[in-house]
């Protein structure tokens, strides 16, 4: 053991050197961050001094609630610049964005920006991504800051509020973003660089930052697996009598397992004393307490005598039982992967289960590819069964000192996984069946790193004009289910689209005339044909089409309305032009003397008139 010793005068002087330099060391680097925090400012006060930051709203990963962010992964963040008011966001300069000081990536096209409707109001917002080991985000910050300037130099700044976690570390919850309107968590304290100086500035950020960075935190010491053996040493006749085919005795061989803790990592299964004059006719099957069945052994090893072996299956082992030839000599001690070169799974009696449910690890005829493996993940306390059989006549065998099962576990995983969902989601009715909505639902958990979660109705389902719950679930290998839901509310508060114009036609009567307002329609995108009523728009008098109106002008008000209420109006003209008073062809052009003329006579289309005044020549 070593043994701490007082600190002699020369190790004095020497830490008192040690002093000397570290204060020197930092007095110099105090020199170099004053110098370049007044370059800082002097370049910013240049920057700013013509314009204070446009404020703008963020939404820093889209469509999730909690906003969160995987650090020390290759994970790309997805920030939304959202337009409103007079701010469009594509007049944002992409290459100018800084994100808690990281750059802007390019996304899967190249890209540095795309142009979407984000928010689903029917404006085109501006999606950037950001590396997230690019930025100065730690597990500990709840907001982010972006930076930028638009393409007339205007700077701009958005704030959102974020949910950082690193994997293996636990997750705090956050306030809601900005967008959703959260009254926002307690700042972060991050050292951010400004994101409109680029350059030198970079390099004296990572210079002076390199001084001050944290220490890395400790590793955690993983917890150790355990291995632990259990074995049913009574014979197992290979068949249970003579030398014809048939189960083995006992038929199953069981072994019970109990007290054990943790999941299953590893399955090994050692036959202890195996001996058979055609190892070829044996087959057999594990059974785990779950009922997942997996034959470790069939059809392999030819015809050669086998006597005494220990013989264990182990998925790593180097490969697997040959197909023919001896298998091993007498008394051998040997390992091989699970075998079976039938190209079908063999057909074990009752009490085996039914060959349907029956994996199988395949040969060189490939009846499956499934290994010892299939039991990983499961709770392994219960009984584990062991089926053999003989499937040819003539040969016999023994397993003489039974079987031997080896599990390894590993420390019991009761976390379920961390669901990643959308916030409720609001969405106008684009037909009468509703809409196609789309949305990311995720998972996050320690084994696997990303299970599948498994949403109803699914993503691009159409849904219709309601509100719908989507119920969304995601299991992990150790069976641990995580369950959530959002909503998705399609509705339709578009008004009908009205084509109207002014109507013309001549009088029929001294009454005016009937109109038909056929040419006056209404389209909706969710009802085919929207109502349409009709008013006089001076004494706001109902009408319709067909009705006598009057010689002269009427102004009519139409409304139309769909099938949830929402209605629309339009005006136009309905023009009665007056009546002909073309009279000729009733009196005769020319008269002779004495020739006689009636006393009245009909206008064309109009009244009677009195005949007139003839004045002999």
């Amino acid at each position: 053991m070593k043994t701490l010793q007082p600190e002699s005068s020369n190790k004095t002087t020497l830490r008192n050197k040690t002093m000397y330099f570290t204060k020197l060391r930092f007095t110099i680097i105090s020199s170099f961050i004053l110098t370049a925090m007044f370059n800082v400012i002097a370049f910013s006060s240049s920057a700013f001094a013509q314009t204070q930051a446009m404020q703008v709203s963020i939404d820093v990963v889209p469509n999730q609630s909690e906003n969160n962010i995987s650090l020390g992964t290759s994970y790309a963040i997805p920030v939304a610049i959202l337009s409103g008011g007079s701010f469009d966001a594509a007049t944002v300069n992409p290459e100018t964005l800084r994100l808690a000081g990281g750059p802007v990536s390019k996304d899967d096209n190249g890209e540095l920006s795309s142009l979407t409707d984000i928010n689903g109001d029917g404006v085109q917002d501006m999606l950037v991504y950001f590396a997230a080991d690019y930025t100065e985000l730690n597990e500990n910050s709840t907001e982010v800051i972006l930076n930028g300037f638009t393409a007339d130099e205007i700077p701009l700044q958005g704030i959102g509020y974020v949910r950082c976690t690193r994997a293996g570390t636990p997750q705090a919850k956050v306030k809601g973003s900005s967008v959703s309107g959260g009254s926002g968590p307690v700042l972060a304290t991050v050292m951010v660089k400004p994101a409109f100086i680029l350059g030198y500035t970079d390099a004296i950020y990572n210079y002076v930052a390199s001084f001050f960075a944290p220490e890395p935190a400790p590793i955690a010491t993983p917890v150790a697996d355990t291995v632990t053996p259990f074995t049913n040493n009574a014979i197992i006749n290979i068949p249970a009598s003579g030398n014809t085919s048939g189960s083995a005795n006992p038929y199953p061989s069981q072994i019970t397992v109990s007290n054990v803790t943790g999941n299953v990592k590893k399955v090994t299964v050692t036959l202890n004393g195996i001996s058979h004059s055609g190892p070829d006719d044996i087959d057999i099957l594990l059974v785990g307490p779950t009922g997942k069945a997996l034959v470790i052994m069939s059809d392999a090893g030819g015809s050669p005598d086998i006597t005494n072996l220990t013989l264990t299956l182990d998925d790593t082992a180097a490969e697997k039982v040959q197909d023919s030839g001896l298998i091993a000599s007498n008394n051998a001690v040997v390992s091989f992967k699970p075998t079976n070169h039938a190209t079908s799974v063999d057909n074990f009696v009752s009490p085996a289960p039914a060959s349907s449910t029956i994996e199988s690890p395949g040969g060189t005829g490939d009846a499956g590819t499934a290994g010892l493996s299939v039991f990983n993940g499961l709770n392994p306390n219960g009984i584990w069964k062991l089926f053999v059989r003989d499937d040819a006549n003539g040969d016999i065998g023994s397993i003489s000192r039974g079987w031997t099962l080896n599990i390894t576990t590993e420390p019991s995983d009761t976390t379920a996984p961390t669901l990643t969902l959308p916030s409720n989601i609001t969405a106008e009715a684009t037909s009468a069946s509703g809409r196609e909505i789309t949305y990311t639902a995720t998972a996050t958990d320690a084994n696997p790193a990303s299970p599948t979660v498994n949403c109803n109705p699914a993503s691009g389902s159409t849904f219709a004009i309601a509100t719908t719950t989507v119920n969304c679930s995601a299991t992990d290998d150790y069976n641990n289910t995580a369950n959530g839901s959002f909503t998705v509310t399609v509705r339709d508060t578009t008004a009908p689209q009205i084509t109207a114009s002014n109507i013309t036609v001549n009088a029929t009567s001294a009454s005016g005339a009937s109109v038909s307002f056929n040419g006056i329609t209404a389209t909706d995108a969710v009802a085919s044909s929207p109502s349409l009523a009709f008013k006089k728009t001076a004494d706001n008098s109902p009408v319709s089409s067909g009705a006598t109106f009057s010689i002269g002008t009427t102004n009519v008000t139409v409304t139309a309305t769909d099938g949830y209420n929402n209605s629309s109006n339009a005006t136009f003209n309905v023009i009665v032009n007056k009546l002909s008073t073309n009279i000729t062809g009733l009196i005769p052009s020319v008269l002779t003397y004495g020739q006689s003329v009636p006393q009245t006579a009909s206008v064309q289309g109009g009244p009677t008139c009195k005949a007139p005044v003839i004045t002999p020549i």
